[in-house]
């Protein structure tokens, strides 16, 4: 629940006023896959690794001037890694917006 929250919180954070945020659900053999898509300010795709270091130097202000402390992805990622789940981000470049996904295993009782 604590990385979702911090997903849909970074999209509400970083995308420009009336853009839209999605929320994507899929389910795949034996995954589940949970996707945040934003129409916000994006990132250079050749750092997208660098979202997730601790207090990264990639954090900015959102687009309404809110601060970020850098180290809500690193821990997003760090309990997502426990569940031997996977965490990624994805954008086209800076202002295209981004896509953030968590794949975790799906286990039957």
């Amino acid at each position: 629940m604590r990385v979702l929250t911090n997903m849909i919180g970074n999209a509400v954070k970083f995308s420009f006023p009336k853009s839209k945020i999605m929320l994507s659900f899929q389910q795949h053999r034996h995954d589940l896959e949970i996707s945040v898509i934003d129409g916000g300010i994006g990132f250079e795709s050749s750092k997208s690794e660098l979202l997730f270091e601790k207090f990264t130097k990639m954090g900015r202000k959102g687009t309404l001037d809110e601060k970020s402390t850098g180290i809500g992805l690193y821990l997003s990622k760090q309990i997502i890694k426990k569940f031997e789940g996977n965490f990624t981000a994805q954008s086209e470049g800076i202002n295209t917006g981004s896509k953030f996904t968590v794949s975790l295993k799906m286990y039957e009782p």
